[in-house]
């Protein structure tokens, strides 16, 4: 703690306190997730609007297409980049593929 804490220092500046600094953190942790929250609300808002004209244009039922499209995960993508950086090339393309293949048997299947 300093001995300036809450009080003004020499030269008129004043220190940040420990609480205010907390409260900073969570008042912008609160911003992102409302703007994460926003962006995910309209990502499946465009999402929901497009997945119909588009099983249309490929000639797919919509649940077809939105399991294929929406089988896409992050997760496999981070697994697969990990891999890679740590000079693993072979795991990072049998997840990739794995996670592909299981999401197109398991859509074809359900769409049979």
């Amino acid at each position: 703690m300093s001995v300036y804490e809450g009080r003004d220092r020499p030269g008129g500046r004043k220190t940040v306190t420990a609480g205010h600094r907390y409260s900073r953190r969570v008042l912008t942790a609160l911003l992102l997730l409302a703007v994460g929250a926003g962006l995910l609300v309209a990502g499946s808002e465009a999402f929901a609007e497009h997945i119909v004209p588009a099983s249309r244009t490929i000639g797919l039922s919509a649940f077809g297409l939105a399991a294929l499209v929406a089988g896409a995960e992050p997760e496999e993508a981070w697994t697969a980049s990990v891999a890679a950086w740590r000079d693993r090339p072979d795991l990072a393309i049998g997840d990739a593929l794995g996670a592909n293949l299981v999401i197109a048997t398991v859509t074809l299947g359900l769409l049979a």
